[in-house]
């Protein structure tokens, strides 16, 4: 294993902005939601907010097979998603977990137990696991933002909401 601190000032940087764009794109989801529901976003965000990222992802997927939403818009709300969804296990292991050096040079990995199940594991204790030096998790981040402005423009263009920044401005 090579010697370092573990996360420094870059990593913490890149895990602070995953975070938040996270955070925003369960705002998209909770707008959606109003969008879909015809409900006040306000009204949306006081009953979700207590919902974990899983749980907003799954009742927007919810609403979308059991309101009368055409199929393809959800479809395409699936679609974005998914992609996102793609990268919930780093942002889990970023808000959950303590990060130790990795085995490659200014790389960090996430060190946990998790028991989900049952079934108790140990991350983070064997050489060979993944690990993420700062350009990887701005690679990340970058991708992240994309997602977020992709499914923003879908819900925008599909008139499933109106103007997302004036949304989110107004929610302050």
């Amino acid at each position: 294993m090579v010697e370092n601190a573990g996360p420094g000032p870059q990593h913490l940087m890149a895990f602070g902005a995953i975070i938040q764009w996270f955070a925003r794109y369960e705002f998209l989801m909770q707008a959606a939601m109003a969008g879909i529901l015809g409900a006040d976003l306000g009204s949306v965000v006081v009953v979700t907010a207590g919902l974990s990222y899983n749980g907003k992802r799954d009742a927007l997927l919810s609403l979308t097979n059991l309101t009368d939403l055409a199929p393809e818009k959800g479809r395409q709300i699936k679609a974005h998603l998914d992609s996102m969804h793609k990268h919930s296990a780093l942002r889990n292991a970023i808000a959950h977990s303590i990060w130790v050096p990795g085995s490659r040079d200014n790389a960090v990995k996430p060190m946990r137990i998790i028991t989900k199940g049952g079934v108790g594991k140990t991350i983070g204790h064997d050489e060979g696991e993944t690990d993420h030096t700062p350009e990887e998790l701005l690679q990340a981040v970058s991708e992240i933002a994309v997602l977020y402005r992709e499914f923003a423009d879908y819900l925008i263009s599909a008139r499933i909401v109106p103007d997302i920044e004036q949304m989110s401005s107004a929610q302050g």
